[in-house]
């Protein structure tokens, strides 16, 4: 952590969240006064038939123990942040202490909860009396840390500004009852393996049912060292101002990963203080250190702790005030820290010896604090700390890590309709975190805030509330097909083996001669394998819950949208093509072009010698939603029949010929010379290998292996004399190849152009030529997202999944292919985010949406550091070339990666800004519909709310009100080649009503192969992207054109200001009505003409159009 700027954050957060203690003069009155009114209640005897109608408070102790005789407080005193000055905005609590009389009790009162019904009745008392007080009326009650043994009150004391003026206080001061730390001795009988209760008067009531003997125990001696654990941490901000501070910055800290005292199993800010007190005592951290110091080494500490040995604080000295209370400590041997680390999962006992402070934490819960300390360590210590210090502080201390975002899938375990749990449902926990093992890299229950009710309001029904578990896979290990076992002559943990894996362990020996039990699961095709988490989950349940196993449900997402993501063509399923599907068919037509580059780069009889081919198709990029299937026409051994459809989708491929002083100088001789290549190359590949090709005066098409493959020549002078052509600049080959070299840096500081004033002019001309953009830019991109998604396999299923929620609201023909791949890499390569790099497609899609919908793309580039390599200047250049650019000439969004930093290539055009607003909008609604309908994790864990809301929402994601449209041109299916019936009408949610949906069933074939036939082949036609192409030519000023190139509709939405009176101008005066001013009668100007748009419109698709439609309500029809 050197960054300077990272450590000023720190000092202007710990402003802005600090509390100004010298304003808080009405709230020390409030204390003070209810500290009086405490100290003055009358004595008397309570039972638990005088708060009848306090329904919050239980009492489980037997009949004749179920008296109180109620003496005031002992002392009453704040014990938490208020008095040791770390608390931290916007949550503002005062901790008080009420200690109860030790008269109150007798030693026998620790065995069967008789403890806490006298605690919890005098605690009624006080509430009752409260509520009779003008100032503290306001009284509601929550269990600590979601103990239902253990209410406290929480009161909002009302603060008179002035005698005709009352408010609330914005502080919540919580009352916790107390007690002396001698009453109950000798202190061992509290310790953990002490059972204090008889079974057959063990209450039945399911808040109890998993109450253990070291819960109960812990439970009454942690009553005892509030005031204990206040001076152990004062001591030490008394000192050293630095420590609070930085208790300040972990609070801010955990709660961002909602790590809270709300939170019944969590390591909130008052353990994080007590671990640092450790470190203290244990003379790691030390007065003269910062707080950005104090807390890295803290994390770094936290992360290392090794957990299974427990953490045991040492002893405090004996000082002044505190000599009686300590003689009850308990000087801990290895058989009573044998206890604790037998009765609790996460041990971290005090200094007394006495309390274990993580009593209520499982060790999920610390596995979860541990990931989210690496994650802040490796952010707060990566090498370019300084490049990225904003996003790195925004990461880990602005940005709040949400449940329902944070994991790549969800298991919710439903209640039960009459809310009678009968199933440990921690043990079902913990039997998946078995099962899925090393498959995870973390697995944690979802734990809502512990409510705060009213005191007549009854404490909720655990039985009625859903577990939710979060799942974040590992990315090396999820998609393993094979979980290996004990050896096969380990019979004791062979037996353990096949018990829980049932039936589908068995016997296998493996490459290297091991012969282990295991279990095997299939998957149809490496990208199928998500479904991997789903079948071992519903296996183990109904391998040993099956009871259990209506009431699961896996939330990954991938039965509603794997269709769109990964689909599989049903017509090939029974035939010799089956393995070919989206979800292989990319690395099969990847493998094909790269035999086929091989047989290219090793052509005879072609003048020059081929260096490089390379691929830019998305399918090399995995990202391609719909690629192409293997027709046998296209497959030089094929003689059967052939489908009708002879409509083709090329693979795009770069051929580049070793340097060659051969090449003419002229722009027209260079391209003659490229079609003479292409021709020759065709001319070798049939004659030497038998590929059928077809040369072209632009490019080459080579027919192999059932897919076509397009090749285009780049060949650095042609472009050079196009941009000479374009502008009055002359330049060499040696100066266009180091200006690719440069990779998109900024020009004017390289020595070769330092003195050139057209560069900038230069600069962008050639990244617009599309012969650059095609052969350079989109070559260099292609590389840059293959190697992304075979990083990162999600990628390239989210991208597709991206693309058909844009193509299914008609907006993807407004961008290019490659800005909606940025975007989504913008996911992938955000190591400095709050989140992990999504592991499964679903999850991804999700947090696309969420960068859509919430990244302020008027003011803020999106930087792509694909290789993490990006310096702290080139951040700032990147900003500050952005914020150059005038207003009216800013893209709608700014994309910035490797080999393109300052011109934002692929958002220059488009889309426009009308239209990324729409974007913008969409996601926007999409992600708050994921958040409130599919994702609900708030109202899941309550129990209200549908349950299995998902396949409704995922089909409104990808389903579009054509009503914002005005005129709706549809056009003849069966004259559509991308028309797909299968993937509008989904098993999500059948035929969206707003498509007129046709298939001709009666699809022809052709009994033979012949050349004439191949002559016939159409490659890359589409007639709905020709058809949009002249409607936005000739509608370019007055109307927006939308499509789904899947679907049978066009859009057409007209711009509001071309329909005011405008002036006539010539270039303007097509589908134009003039105007007349009957007052000056004169014509004023003209405004367009629908009934002559839509007959231009009705021309222009002649042949494809069904029909048009005005649609009601068109405020501009």
């Amino acid at each position: 952590m050197q960054s300077n700027l990272f450590a000023l954050q720190l000092e202007e957060m710990l402003r802005e969240v600090s509390v100004n203690y010298n304003q808080t003069r009405s709230i020390e009155v409030s204390i003070e006064a209810l500290n009086q009114i405490l100290s003055k209640m009358p004595p008397g005897r309570v039972t638990p038939q005088t708060f009848s109608d306090l329904k919050f408070f239980k009492f489980y102790s037997g009949e004749g123990e179920r008296v109180l005789d109620f003496k005031p407080p002992t002392s009453v005193m704040v014990v938490g942040s208020f008095l040791l000055k770390t608390q931290a905005k916007p949550l503002l609590n005062i901790d008080m202490a009420i200690e109860i009389p030790s008269s109150t009790f007798k030693d026998r009162d620790k065995k069967d909860f008789v403890y806490y019904d006298k605690r919890n009745m005098y605690l009624a008392h006080i509430a009752q009396h409260l509520q009779n007080t003008q100032q503290f009326k306001d009284v509601s009650v929550s269990n600590f840390r979601g103990d239902p043994l253990k209410p406290h009150l929480k009161i909002r004391p009302i603060i008179e500004k002035s005698k005709a003026e009352q408010m609330k206080s914005r502080f919540v001061i919580n009352l916790y009852p107390t007690i002396k730390q001698h009453i109950f001795s000798p202190s061992k009988h509290l310790l953990p393996g002490k059972v204090n209760y008889s079974v057959d008067k063990f209450p039945p009531v399911p808040e109890l049912k998993n109450l253990a003997a070291g819960d109960y125990n812990n439970g009454i001696t942690e009553d005892m060292f509030y005031d204990r654990h206040l001076q152990t941490i004062h001591k030490i901000c008394a000192l050293n101002s630095s420590f609070r501070d930085a208790i300040i910055i972990f609070k801010v800290w955990l709660r961002q990963r909602d790590m809270t005292t709300s939170k019944r199993s969590s390591f909130n800010g008052f353990l994080m203080s007590m671990f640092m007190v450790h470190l203290y005592h244990s003379k790691i951290i030390d007065n003269a250190m910062a707080p950005y110091h104090i807390v890295r080494i803290t994390l770094n500490h936290l992360i290392n702790t090794n957990i299974e040995n427990g953490i045991f604080m040492k002893p405090e000295k004996p000082s002044e005030g505190n000599e009686v209370e300590m003689k009850y400590d308990l000087a801990l041997d290895d058989a009573m820290k044998g206890e604790y680390l037998k009765a609790f999962p996460v041990v971290f006992v005090d200094p007394s010896g006495r309390v274990n402070l993580t009593s209520r934490m499982s060790r999920r819960c610390w596995g979860d604090l541990i990931y989210e300390a690496k994650r802040a360590k490796n952010i707060l210590e990566s090498p370019n700390i300084d490049a990225t210090a904003m996003e790195a502080f925004q990461a880990v201390f602005l940005v709040p890590v949400q449940f329902g975002l944070k994991y790549d899938g969800y298991i919710r375990i439903l209640p039960t309709k009459s809310g009678v749990e009968d199933t440990n449902i921690p043990e079902v926990v913990s039997l998946l975190e078995k099962g899925l093992g090393n498959r995870m890299s973390l697995i944690q229950e979802y734990q809502p805030d512990v409510p705060v009710l009213k005191l007549t309001e009854n404490q909720p029904n655990p039985n009625l509330s859903t577990t939710i578990i979060g799942l974040l896979f590992s990315p090396e290990n999820w998609k393993r097909l094979v979980d290996t076992g004990p050896s096969a002559d380990n019979t004791t943990d062979s037996i353990q083996f096949k018990k829980f894996w049932g039936s589908k362990a068995e016997v296998r020996r493996f490459r290297d001669g091991l012969i282990l039990y295991c279990v095997v699961w299939k998957a149809k095709g490496i990208e199928l394998r998500h479904h991997i988490i789903s079948q071992i989950s519903k296996y183990l349940i109904k391998v040993h819950y099956p009871n259990l196993l209506e009431r699961v449900v896996i939330d990954l997402g991938e039965e509603h949208l794997d269709h769109l993501a990964v689909p599989v063509p049903s017509e090939y399923s029974s035939s010799e093509m089956a393995d070919y599907s989206a979800s292989s068919s990319h690395s099969i037509i990847i493998a094909h072009f790269e035999q086929l580059a091989k047989i290219i780069k090793n052509l005879k009889g072609i003048p020059l010698e081929i260096s490089a081919v390379h691929a830019v198709s998305p399918i090399y990029k995995f990202t391609d939603p719909c690629p192409p299937k293997p027709h046998p026409l296209l497959n030089q051994h094929h003689n059967g029949p052939v489908e009708k459809d002879l409509h083709f989708w090329a693979f795009d491929g770069t051929i580049q010929f070793l340097k060659s002083g051969g090449w003419p100088d002229q722009l027209e001789a260079i391209q003659n010379i490229k079609t003479a290549l292409y021709i020759a190359m065709g001319n070798s590949l049939l004659k030497s290998h038998n590929i059928q090709n077809n040369p072209t005066r632009k490019y080459l098409d080579v027919f192999y292996s059932g897919f076509v493959f397009r090749f285009k020549i780049f060949h650095p002078p042609e472009i050079i004399r196009k941009v000479q052509t374009t502008l009055d600049f002359q330049l060499t080959e040696t100066f266009y190849m180091q200006l690719l070299d440069a990779k998109g840096e900024d020009l004017s500081n390289m020595a070769i152009f330092s003195n050139n004033a057209k560069l900038p002019e230069f600069s962008e001309e050639v990244m617009k030529l599309p012969e650059h953009r095609d052969l350079v830019s989109r070559k260099q991109l292609a590389g840059y997202l293959h190697a992304l998604h075979l990083k990162y396999p999600a990628f390239g299923p989210t991208t597709r999944l991206v693309a058909r929620w844009l193509e299914r609201h008609m907006l993807l023909g407004h961008f290019w292919y490659e800005a909606v791949e940025l975007i989504v890499a913008g996911v992938f390569c955000g190591g400095m985010g709050a989140y992990e790099v999504p592991s499964h497609y679903v999850c991804a899609f999700y947090r696309v949406l969420q960068l859509l919908a919430t990244h302020d793309w008027a003011k803020e580039p999106l930087v792509v550091d694909f290789n993490k390599d990006f310096t702290s200047e080139a951040y700032s250049t990147i900003k500050e070339k952005y914020e150059s650019i005038p207003e009216n000439k800013k893209p709608a969004l700014f994309i910035s990666y490797i080999s393109d930093k300052f011109s934002s290539l692929w958002t220059k055009e488009k889309p426009n800004h009308l239209v990324f607003h729409r974007v913008v909008q969409i996601a926007k609604m999409s992600f708050q519909k994921l958040r409130e309908s599919v994702y609900p994790i708030e109202k899941w864990a309550s129990g209200i709310g549908e349950q299995n809301r998902g396949p409704v929402v995922y089909q409104s994601l990808f389903g579009i009100s054509l009503n914002d449209y005005d005129v709706l041109v549809w056009l003849d299916p069966n004259l559509l080649p991308r028309f797909n019936i299968e993937a509008l009408s989904t098993k999500v949610g059948g035929n969206p009503p707003h498509r007129h949906l046709k298939k001709n069933n009666s699809m022809q074939v052709y009994k033979n192969v012949s050349n004439d036939l191949r002559n016939m082949m159409m490659v890359n036609f589409d007639p709905m992207e020709k058809f949009v192409e002249d409607l936005e030519k000739r509608l370019k000023n007055i109307a927006l054109i939308f499509f789904d190139p899947e679907a049978d509709v066009v859009g057409i939405m007209f711009q509001p200001p071309e329909f005011l009176i405008n002036k006539f101008l010539p270039q303007r005066s097509i589908n134009t009505l003039p105007v007349k001013d009957p007052k000056k009668n004169d014509y004023v100007g003209i405004i367009p003409n629908i009934f002559s748009i839509l007959n231009d419109i009705q021309s222009i698709g002649k042949g494809i159009i069904n029909k048009i439609e005005i649609v009601k309500g068109s405020y501009k029809l």
